[in-house]
């Protein structure tokens, strides 16, 4: 077990305790004013979860953009970061691999989407050693799919960070209100 402080502005405290609970296994926060800001801290106990869930695809893609919408995005994203090492590049390209490989899994024949399984399977596993340094993640279990891996970073990301890009698919999760 451990313990984290943040410092943050009172109207970020059910984010960044989200954020955190998706990534950890918390215990309820405690909060006191921060000493010369109008800001709090917040602390939490937290504990590097035993097992990761699997993430169901309709949850962790819940309000992404659409597959062409999401792939012009990825593409911009491609070609203004010349460093692969972008994680939300990474993200996203895996994550759009997945969604790609679960919508032909539905809609081609059984060998088409077997290689777009396959695809999805191959930048999983590339998001996470780079995610990692080669390692595999703390939470990673033995029946883990990188697919997996991919979609839990996702949701993650999701709720923290905005997906929402100018082709005006409207709010995303981070900017409710535009």
């Amino acid at each position: 077990m451990f313990e984290i402080r943040v410092i943050c502005d009172p109207a970020d405290i059910d984010r960044v305790q989200r954020s955190l609970a998706s990534v950890f296994a918390t215990q309820a926060a405690r909060t006191a004013p921060a000493r010369h800001s109008d800001r709090v801290r917040l602390y939490l106990t937290a504990d590097h979860p035993t097992t990761a869930q699997p993430v169901e695809a309709s949850s962790a893609y819940e309000g992404a953009p659409s597959l062409l919408r999401e792939m012009f995005a990825v593409l911009e994203l491609g070609r203004e970061n010349t460093s692969v090492a972008d994680r939300s590049y990474r993200l996203r390209r895996a994550a759009l691999l997945d969604r790609i490989a679960l919508h032909e899994a539905v809609t081609c024949p059984p060998g088409v989407a077997a290689e777009a399984a396959d695809g999805a399977e191959w930048a999983g596993w590339a998001f996470a050693e780079l995610d990692h340094k080669g390692e595999a993640p703390a939470d990673w279990s033995a029946g883990d799919s990188p697919r997996d891996y991919v979609r839990r970073q996702y949701e993650a990301h999701r709720l923290t960070d905005c997906v929402c890009d100018a082709f005006g698919e409207g709010p995303c999760p981070a900017h409710p209100h535009p």
